[in-house]
């Protein structure tokens, strides 16, 4: 029987959330389907970019939830 893949199963393979079985039946099915091989080349290519991200909280948000805690602190 030929199982089917889908892009939720490309998602759990990119997480890390396949036991070795599914990796190898899903690599194989991309090497079939070219749709899900892009969708794969795609996600990986996101994950590489989010990984890059350094995000840092503005001043204004830092001030403000130090303003916050000592308001707090003090009731």
């Amino acid at each position: 029987m030929i199982k089917i893949f889908t892009q939720n199963d490309v998602i759990r393979l990119v997480y890390n959330e396949v036991n070795d079985e599914e990796r190898d039946e899903i690599l194989h099915a991309l090497i079939k389907d070219n749709d899900l091989a892009l969708f794969y080349a795609e996600l990986l290519e996101l994950e590489s970019s989010m990984l890059s991200l350094k995000v840092e909280p503005s001043q204004k948000s830092i001030d403000d939830i130090i303003n916050f805690s000592k308001t707090y602190v003090h009731r």
